[in-house]
């Protein structure tokens, strides 16, 4: 254990983020009452830091003076999302479930172009009070 374990935070468990509508902002719920919903991990988890670990090591074997193209740097921000999404429940704005199993290809082509979506979910990932543990002490 670290010396320093004292001021870490525990950032290893999902959290659930409300989708909220794009224009309303109210939550977006289904035609049974279900409000949509996206669990993730932290950006600072051990899933965010094993990911950028790998996208770091891919990007230094590029051959030297080789640029990333828009396309890929858009598929990496994908992926990083993608392999910080543990569940969803998805509803079109129409109010209607989207049944669209939760695989990896799934999760990234759904954050591959900037959306309301996914501006929403990078402002979730990157505030640390979502992943806070409920206490009396926060």
């Amino acid at each position: 254990m670290s010396k320093f374990a004292g001021l870490q935070l525990t950032l290893d468990e999902p959290a659930r983020m409300t989708i909220l509508h794009p224009v309303t902002r109210k939550p977006l719920v289904d035609n049974d009452g279900k409000e949509a919903f996206i669990e993730l991990l932290s950006a600072e988890s051990q899933a965010a830091r094993d990911h950028e670990k790998k996208a770091l090591d891919a990007q230094l074997q590029r051959r030297r003076g080789e640029v990333m193209t828009a396309d890929e740097i858009q598929s990496d921000i994908a992926a990083r999302i993608a392999a910080l999404v543990r569940g969803w429940h998805l509803v079109g704005l129409d109010g209607a479930t989207l049944e669209v199993p939760m695989t990896a290809e799934n999760v990234a082509e759904m954050f591959k172009q900037p959306s309301w979506l996914r501006e929403q979910v990078e402002g979730f990932l990157f505030n640390r009070v979502n992943f806070a543990p409920r206490s009396s002490k926060i």
